[in-house]
């Protein structure tokens, strides 16, 4: 039996039925515990925002704890206004984060922040866990503190190499074989790696190189946290191409899930018509469904750049 195995014991017995979140490589081995549970259902969410309101609100009217589950870093990030949400209106919600390995906790590490010290403004106690001898007692703990009165938020964090083996994640291929003319002309998150950044990154990069031409490319994911911002797009009259790569799945958690566990969990959903979602606010959109199609469609758009423009580009699962 795992650690991840003896946590999700420690929620059953806590009565928990549902867990609201999104995958991230640092807590595969959670939701993959989580598949082979018969009381807990794992609600994958669009953002971890939601999540965390999720959690709160059920939390508020089940007489239950709710709970909210995030990688590190930028997922961990997003949780905070729900937690804080959940911390001023004292609603019972436990929050489990993943968080880098031991050895890679330190300032210049991928994606690491002490999400510990982070939630500790918005919570009643916040924690890492160090020993996982010690999961029960802390699981135990957490739900005890979140319900007591009054009741409020707990963060717990869980590094990796307590969860389960490390696995190395793999850049985009967009990112090894795309080589821009231009210093700056690319520009990723890469140090802490958020979703949702592609649009209105966009935005901010068009405005600040109001003659250069922006492509923005964004999976379908991390399209839908942020998609309102094309409303601000729109309004500002800026222009730019977005290419939304559709396969309504967490492709990058969904191989590592394989490779780890031969079967994945917690990674689909369901997307809405883009192109339609596009003409709701009054942008133009495409559908394309092969690379040929694409190439094609990308040129025509590049021809006419005065306008917003968004492509769906549908990827074979």
């Amino acid at each position: 039996m795992k650690v991840t195995d003896v946590l999700v014991q420690c929620l059953e017995n806590e009565g928990v039925e549902y867990v609201f979140g999104i995958p991230g490589k640092e807590i595969l081995d959670l939701v993959d515990s989580l598949s082979g549970s018969n009381q807990i259902q794992f609600v994958n969410v669009r953002h971890e925002q939601g999540a965390a309101f999720m959690a709160d609100v059920y939390g508020r009217l089940s007489s239950k704890v709710g709970v909210c589950l995030s990688t590190l870093g930028p997922g961990a990030t997003n949780l905070l206004t729900g937690i804080s949400s959940a911390k001023l209106d004292h609603s019972p919600v436990v929050v489990i984060t993943g968080q880098a390995a031991f050895e890679g906790q330190h300032k210049e590490s991928h994606q690491y922040l002490d999400m510990a010290k982070v939630f500790e403004p918005v919570t009643k106690w916040s924690i890492q866990i160090k020993d996982s001898q010690r999961i029960p007692e802390m699981i135990r703990k957490a739900f005890r503190v979140a319900r007591m009165e009054k009741p409020g938020p707990v963060a717990i964090e869980l590094p990796e190499n307590l969860a389960g083996q490390m696995i190395s994640s793999k850049p985009l291929p967009a990112t090894r074989t795309f080589q821009p003319k231009h210093p700056n002309r690319l520009i990723m998150s890469n140090g802490l790696a958020s979703m949702g950044i592609a649009i209105p990154g966009s935005i901010g990069a068009k405005l600040a190189c109001p003659d250069a031409t922006v492509i923005c490319l964004t999976g379908d994911g991390g399209a839908l946290m942020n998609f309102s911002e094309i409303e601000t797009t729109k309004r500002l009259g800026l222009s730019f191409i977005i290419i939304v790569l559709n396969d309504s799945i967490l492709k990058l958690e969904q191989e590592t899930m394989n490779k780890m566990f031969g079967k994945s969990y917690g990674v689909t959903f369901q997307n809405p018509d883009f192109v339609q979602l596009a003409t709701s606010f009054g942008v133009k959109g495409r559908r394309v469904n092969h690379v040929v199609e694409f190439e094609n469609t990308l040129k025509e758009v590049l021809r006419s750049s005065n306008e917003l423009v968004i492509i769906d580009l549908a990827l074979q699962i």
